[in-house]
């Protein structure tokens, strides 16, 4: 192999670490938006009431209603099992731990979220920054 091509190895390694790095990241910031998003529609859940969340998914976005309930599993994974959710980097992560609370037969905590108007007020202004 010439030495010039040899040369740039330690240049790939930096770029493949650098790419490395960014794939985590992005896998981390995933994570975070899908809680966010499911906490989101956790409450719209709430608000619109039994039966109108179907439509209200159809109507105002342009992934599924499948998608939806997956961003809710996340995130109420993440608020029954809060000290488990803090130490995950990953969808892919949290998915495992959910499979295995699952084969484990593991109870769950369920948590239900009720709003009044300050308290959705307060609720929005937290996840808007």
């Amino acid at each position: 192999m010439p030495s010039n091509t040899l040369a740039l190895l330690p240049a790939y390694a930096r770029k493949i670490n650098a790419a490395h790095i960014a794939c985590v990241n992005a896998e981390y910031d995933a994570l975070r938006h899908a809680v966010r998003a499911g906490k989101i529609l956790i409450a719209v859940k709430a608000i619109v009431g039994h039966g109108k969340f179907l439509p209200w998914i159809q109507q105002h976005f342009k992934f599924s209603y499948n998608t939806a309930l997956d961003y809710k599993v996340v995130a109420e994974w993440c608020l029954a099992n809060p000290q488990r959710a803090k130490d995950l980097k990953s969808i892919r992560q949290l998915l495992e731990a959910r499979r295995q609370d699952n084969a484990n037969a593991t109870e769950l905590r369920t948590v239900k979220l009720v709003f009044n108007a300050t308290d959705w007020d307060t609720y929005c202004r937290s996840w808007r920054s």
